[in-house]
């Protein structure tokens, strides 16, 4: 049963992050700004000057996007075990909201970490990355529940 557990966290969550990262490349193309996941961590992951060529940089992170991926379905997965609230909408709305105020919150710490700051437009990208987070755990919860 552990297993079945583990496939339906690991699928619902690949398929979130893609949904999710198919919508910010679109945004991206539409407005022209730079608001790419993978394109924005690999700013974060060069401020540690490892050396890494630039080719294990960009797969560095897309797995760490995925992985960030994986850890969110997974903390729903806890969090649908110990459910307080009885409407499954209002839980997926508390969740959707919670899950985009942890994107933002996350996203300026890491650009505060990054030694390369980004010329982006700070305050569209919080903006579309709590709009993104919100798709992506509705995509999340739907396919954990069809699995």
């Amino acid at each position: 049963m552990m297993i079945y557990a583990l496939f339906k966290v690991v699928i619902a969550s690949v398929i979130a992050t893609s949904v999710m990262t198919v919508m910010s490349y679109a945004v991206s193309n539409y407005l022209g700004r730079q608001y790419r996941e993978p394109v924005l961590l690999r700013c974060f992951l060069d401020s540690f000057n490892l050396s890494w060529t630039a080719r294990n940089s960009i797969i560095l992170s897309w797995l760490l996007h995925y992985s960030i991926g994986i850890a969110l379905v997974t903390a729903y997965q806890m969090y649908w075990s110990f459910v307080i609230i009885e409407n499954p909408w209002w839980n997926l709305a508390l969740l959707a909201v919670i899950t985009g105020l942890i994107g933002v919150g996350s996203w300026k710490v890491i650009f505060k970490m990054c030694k390369y700051k980004p010329h982006i437009d700070y305050l569209g990208y919080y903006i579309h990355i709590f709009l993104v987070h919100l798709i992506f755990t509705i995509t999340a919860t739907f396919t954990y529940l069809l699995l």
